[in-house]
């Protein structure tokens, strides 16, 4: 290469470019660079910066100023300490005092396992934050000093920005994690060294509990977090949601005007009309819930002569003329719906009759008549979800109202003894197949007559008695929870049963007997070791026992009523009544949970037989031990209507298995029917959500070989 001329025109512009920066700017001093990049600690990054500040070039915009400050402070500053329990008796001996403890520490906070006693099986022994004292601390300082400034200007080269740059970058790293108020950790690492505020006994001052440590929520924030829970909307999705509604409404008051086209619709904010909204809904995280396509086999018969029912009215397919509801068009456009998927064909009218054409709805002129799963039609069998699911899809309100406790019956959850004692015999604590609820069963008509009618009670073959109490909910999260809960103080009253010089020692013991069960069954879902504990049954709190799904969630309260089971069994050897009334209780729940396991889809006659004689074990040991613990005043062996709804399930579906009734539906079927609401289309979101609860709601798929 001879000159320039040798170069290509791209490098020969970079050259050019780098020179004219050169002339142009100042470079980095002699060994600036060099030094930078040797830097490996703090102290050498620091007198790296400084060099370059204080670099000769700058030193004419160095200045010097002179400050006085006059500051006066005050520190208020509470002192709280970590101590076992049994330290906190010594410091209150007193009778106050002892009540001070018991209900201003120990009912207020969750306390923390000593870190020798991790599993806490000592309660005398679980820390407690307890407060010591208060410092106020008032200040005064003059302060005179001078300050130095230096403003040192950064050539433009790359090598001096990237320099300035990455050693600012790491000083404010290492200021943050040098300060453990800043989110950093300390320096000393855990457990080493004094913290901030620490005593010479190492003792800390951290500051007072927070209210998130404390175990009693009070009503308030108990209701706003379950409205949170509930609620169907956000309110920009809500707001959104009705103006569409509104936009809308004269389409629903005068089908008659409707277009012939849906993209002529003004303002739509789905141009696709209807097929755009359910691609929309099929591109959601989760897909369709599974269904059964097992055939049903011929030698079973008809698809609803499986379960006997008490009256063959109770699935008369309810007629809902357009003259007696006044939400006609939602009911009649939900109801096309529901009926095509019951025959397995696409519609060839629109919801008030009017057939579809080349000018009415061409698409769907086109596929109307059509099949639309190859012959297989959604039979709907029963449904089943919670009290409070029910209550917000069907809006039972006259069957729950502030007396009435059961939307299958009229029972009663309380009566007026002087007013009118003949609606005691209607109390839901009163059982068995003679009771005289059970002569006021609710018919389709009646419940349609009573309750507004929604969507969901036009589809075909729709009844009340479709709708299936839900034996999760009803047994694992209630009533086994209410039966351990008072059986553990039951057995630790005294030590007729268990050994042990307090409550909770003798607690410790049935934990250890518990544990070594679930070990020897290989038993993984348990209950936590804080439920043998008085901090959570509460013995003398007043109340019934409420126990989080965290504590003991449903999986290991089925498997630790087999565990109350065998215990109570070895118990009533004792020869006491009460003692063969909880074996009465525990065996007639685990004899339910057998047949659930081992049975079938639907109950043999014996099977069904040992599940009915469990039930009334239960029903009958629950009634004499209740009656026992109001004469002793004691909050045990609570009567919850959950327990009648469960006659329900084992007298009114005969043979129907409640193992295999969850139609696919588990606890988390609220939010997606929610998810699918908010994506739909306005106009379209009443049919989307319909379409796909009546899929997640049907147990069979019945195939044309049966027609």
């Amino acid at each position: 290469m001879t000159g320039m001329h040798d170069l290509s025109p791209r490098e020969r512009k970079r050259q050019r470019e780098a020179l004219r920066r050169r002339m142009q700017q100042p470079g980095l001093r002699p060994g600036l660079l060099q030094k930078w990049q040797a830097a490996s600690t703090d102290a050498q990054k620091f007198e790296f910066i400084q060099a370059f500040l204080l670099d000769p070039s700058s030193l004419s915009s160095i200045s010097i100023e002179s400050h006085y400050e006059e500051l006066a402070r005050k520190e208020s500053e509470s002192n709280w300490i970590e101590v076992p329990l049994e330290e906190i008796r010594k410091m209150y001996p007193s009778e106050a005092g002892q009540r001070f403890i018991e209900q201003n520490i120990i009912n207020k906070q969750q306390g923390r396992g000593h870190p020798q006693d991790a599993e806490r099986a000592n309660p005398e022994m679980v820390l407690y934050w307890i407060f010591q004292n208060n410092t106020d601390t008032t200040k005064q300082r003059r302060d005179v000093s001078q300050k130095l400034v230096a403003a040192g200007a950064v050539p433009h080269n790359k090598a001096a920005r990237a320099a300035v740059s990455a050693t600012m970058v790491a000083a404010a790293a290492e200021f943050a994690s040098a300060d453990p108020g800043k989110g950093g950790a300390s320096a000393a690492g855990k457990g080493q060294g004094k913290s901030k505020g620490q005593g010479k006994k190492g003792q800390r001052t951290p500051k007072a509990p927070k209210a998130s440590d404390a175990r009693v929520v009070t009503a308030a924030e108990q209701e706003r977090k379950d409205f949170n829970k509930k609620m169907i909307f956000e309110s920009k999705d809500f707001v959104q949601y009705n103006a569409h509604l509104l936009r809308y409404d004269r389409f629903v008051e005068e089908p008659e005007d409707w277009p012939e086209d849906e993209e002529d619709l003004d303002g739509d904010p789905y141009e696709g009309g209807e097929e755009e909204a359910e691609e929309e809904v099929s591109s959601l995280d989760e897909g369709p819930e599974p269904c059964s396509v097992d055939r049903i086999r011929k030698d079973e018969g008809a698809l609803y002569s499986v379960v006997d029912l008490p009256s063959p009215d109770f699935f008369i397919s309810p007629s809902l003329p357009s003259s007696t509801y006044p939400r006609k068009a939602e009911i009649r456009d939900s109801h096309i719906a529901a009926t095509a998927i019951c025959t397995g064909r696409h519609p060839a009218a629109d919801p008030w009759g009017r057939p579809f054409s080349k000018q009415y709805f061409p698409k769907r002129f086109s596929m109307a008549n059509r099949l639309i799963a190859g012959g297989y039609v959604a039979t709907l069998e029963a449904i089943q979800a919670d009290q409070d699911f029910v209550r917000i899809l069907f809006q039972p309100d006259r069957f729950f109202s502030r007396q009435s406790c059961c939307y299958y019956c009229r029972a009663l959850a309380w009566v007026y003894i002087d007013q009118n004692p003949e609606l005691n015999e209607l109390l839901f604590t009163n059982f068995g197949e003679r009771a005289a609820h059970r002569q006021t069963l609710v018919t389709t008509e009646e419940w349609l007559d009573i309750n507004p009618a929604t969507p969901l009670c036009a589809i075909p073959g729709w009844s009340p008695w479709r709708i299936l109490p839900d034996f999760m909910h009803l047994v694992h999260l209630a009533l086994s929870p209410d039966a351990i809960t008072s059986a553990l103080l039951d057995w630790t009253d005294n030590q007729w049963y268990v050994e042990g010089g307090s409550r909770d020692k003798r607690l410790a013991k049935l934990w250890e007997n518990y544990r070594a069960y679930c070990e020897e069954a290989h038993i993984t879902e348990r209950a936590q070791r804080k439920l043998f504990t008085t901090a959570v049954l509460k013995p003398e709190g007043g109340r019934y026992c409420e126990l989080s799904q965290k504590i003991l969630n449903a999986t290991g309260a089925r498997y630790m009523t087999f565990w109350a089971s065998s215990l109570s069994v070895q118990f009533a050897t004792l020869g006491y009544d009460a003692d063969m009334f909880r074996a009465g209780v525990f065996t007639g729940l685990a004899e339910m949970e057998l047949c659930n396991l081992h049975g079938g889809r639907y109950f043999s006659t014996s099977e069904w037989e040992t599940w009915k004689v469990g039930y009334f074990a239960y029903r009958s040991g629950c009634m004499h031990l209740a009656n026992a613990a109001i004469e002793a005043k004691q909050p045990r062996w609570r009567q919850r209507p959950k327990s009648h709804q469960l006659e329900h399930l084992g007298l009114d579906w005969r043979g129907l298995n409640p193992r295999y009734c969850s139609n696919y539906l588990d606890e988390d079927f609220v939010r997606r029917a929610k998810k699918v609401a908010l994506a739909s289309n306005p106009r379209f979101v009443s049919k989307h959500v319909l379409f796909r609860y009546t899929v997640d709601s049907t147990l069979r798929w019945m195939g044309p070989d049966l027609f």
